[in-house]
């Protein structure tokens, strides 16, 4: 789980624990530990209970001395505890601000309990993100002794980044009957993986959380994974919608990156272009290929989208291109469009397995 490890580092009094906040209030649920300075004083602030108690104290006697600054025993020991009860399940994020020498010299501070967290972490299944916040001069440090050495560095620039990823699914759709094909297009070999594996293991890469959406009679298809998402009976017959509002019936927070499983050139430079795009003034990003024509199945629907496409849905509505011309819409467009090719026949099989293998 070390590619959803996150360690935010940067110099003393940069504003990290400023920007996790505005992070915190942009974000669908945090837990953890923040540690802000307030009026001069350090307190320690709990995003999941939104309580904020103190930290730093004045005496010697009732607390750790870290260079001039004494800190409560007693707070300590209660975010010792907090951490052995955080429930990765219950969090979008879990970030501890911060760790520093009184954890990684001493052994003290939030240890052992930080260590016993990151370990439960690395092997989580779920789709929970875990920031560690840590400065430049101790990050190596800080590597090497929780041995997470393959987590993404990232700065306080990239925490926008990570908000619009935050709150995105990616969704895999798998569930069209493939009549013309012969055989279900989502087990197409073109990478040398059944496709639906490749744009799991694609969104993966880009830290997005995929979901494969499929029929109920596909589920003895599936191999080596779990993150799957039945269609609801509540859109049957309803082509793409299906699967899309099966999703969003599950996951009714999130906005949703739609992958149809029949673009065998679709790569990640397509999806990133896509997510780079998220605004909060367009409803639905999609690509659009060389004659105008709007491609629904390589898009973006914003959480707000889904909601709309319930209603237009109950009111008879099927068609996700004459949805996207009622809404509003960013159309993206690639003098190179080969990628929105859309394999539905043997023929355009063998065609797109020759132009991969040619290149």
């Amino acid at each position: 789980m070390e590619n959803k490890i996150y360690i935010l580092s940067d110099t003393i009094r940069s504003g990290k624990t400023t920007a996790l906040f505005e992070f915190c209030n942009k974000t669908l649920k945090v837990g953890g530990i923040f540690t802000p300075d307030i009026n001069g004083v350090r307190k320690i602030y709990y995003p999941s209970q939104n309580k904020c108690f103190d930290f730093q104290i004045e005496s010697e006697l009732q607390g750790i001395n870290v260079g001039r600054f004494n800190f409560s025993n007693e707070a300590f020991n209660y975010a010792r505890n907090h951490l052995k009860e955080v429930n990765f399940d219950d969090f979008d994020w879990v970030i501890i601000d911060e760790i520093g020498k009184l954890e990684l010299l001493s052994a003290n501070g939030f240890e052992p309990e930080l260590s016993a967290l990151i370990n439960r972490f690395k092997v989580h299944q779920g789709t929970t993100k875990l920031i560690l916040v840590i400065r430049d001069s101790l990050l190596q440090l800080a590597m090497e002794f929780y041995e997470i050495k393959n987590a993404k560095v990232i700065g306080i620039k990239d925490l926008p980044t990570l908000q619009n990823q935050n709150a995105l699914l990616g969704v895999i759709l798998c569930g069209g009957q493939s009549s013309r094909m012969g055989f279900e297009k989502m087990l197409a070999n073109y990478h040398g993986v059944p496709q639906y594996q490749f744009l799991n293991a694609l969104l993966k890469k880009l830290n997005i959380d995929p979901v494969i959406s499929i029929r109920n009679d596909q589920v003895s298809l599936i191999d080596g994974v779990s993150n799957i998402v039945l269609d609801s009976e509540s859109y049957n017959d309803a082509g793409p919608l299906t699967g899309l509002l099966s999703v969003h019936e599950k996951y009714p927070e999130k906005s949703v990156l739609l992958v149809g499983c029949d673009y065998p050139l679709l790569n990640e430079y397509h999806i990133l272009l896509l997510v780079e795009q998220i605004q909060n003034d367009y409803s639905v990003i999609c690509y659009q290929n060389n004659v105008g024509i709007d491609e629904p199945l390589v898009a973006y629907y914003s959480n707000q989208a889904l909601k709309e496409l319930k209603v237009f849905h109950s009111n008879g509505g099927k068609s996700l291109k004459e949805y996207i011309k009622s809404t509003n819409v960013k159309r993206l467009s690639l003098e190179d469009n080969l990628f929105l090719t859309s394999v539905d026949t043997p023929t355009e099989h063998e065609f797109i397995l020759n132009q991969i293998k040619s290149n």
